[in-house]
């Protein structure tokens, strides 16, 4: 309909000029296709990704909330409402809202980074180490794309001080991809630190 196709244009020029510096344009243009098309996943996910770079965490839960039940975005606007949780300081919240997703899904380990990181950014090191523990033992087989869930299990380890299985993680890491910067950049320095290798 004219309605739907001006809904298109709207988010079409909103995504277009989603910079730094046009984040108020490019909102309302979001708000106006929104407007056009009520509950349109796509364009309720650009919106809360916008409202995540303007630090307006709480507009951001609201409208991830809003995302259909059957949307393709509704795994991803779950986590990223968990996320969002969390940089409110709502920890505990967050951390149930991620595990019952975890529960839901106990292979996406998108969901094991993202509970991860939560006690992670907490600095309960413990609790993010075996959570990415329980991620390894979901992988059938580890992917190159799964570096990062064994670098960020090895700053864990390092972080509470055990270093054996801080290093190994670093080196699976480096197993599934090559010359990765970040975790290189750890490792070295986490060697230089110990006066290793």
């Amino acid at each position: 309909s004219a309605k739907e196709g001006a809904a298109e244009v709207l988010f079409g020029i909103g995504t277009a000029i989603r910079r730094e510096g046009s984040e108020a344009f490019s909102k309302l243009y979001l708000q106006l296709a929104l407007a056009a098309r009520p509950n349109a996943d796509v364009t309720l996910v650009q919106l809360a990704g916008l409202a995540e770079d303007l630090n307006q965490q709480a507009e951001a839960i609201d409208l991830y909330r809003l995302v259909p039940p059957n949307s393709p975005f509704k795994r991803s606007a779950e986590l990223q409402l968990g996320l969002n949780l969390a940089d409110l300081d709502k920890t505990d919240e967050a951390v149930r809202h991620l595990t019952l997703l975890l529960d839901a899904d106990q292979t996406d380990v998108r969901a094991y980074l993202a509970l991860g990181g939560v006690y992670g950014a907490k600095k309960n090191f413990k609790a993010a180490a075996e959570v990415y523990d329980r991620a390894e033992k979901s992988l059938v087989a580890p992917l190159r794309s799964h570096w990062n869930l064994f670098y960020q299990r090895g700053i864990a380890y390092e972080q509470l001080d055990i270093w054996p299985k801080a290093e190994a993680s670093f080196r699976k890491a480096l197993q599934l991809y090559p010359d990765q910067p970040q975790v290189l950049n750890y490792l070295g320095y986490s060697y230089v630190d110990q006066n290793k290798n």
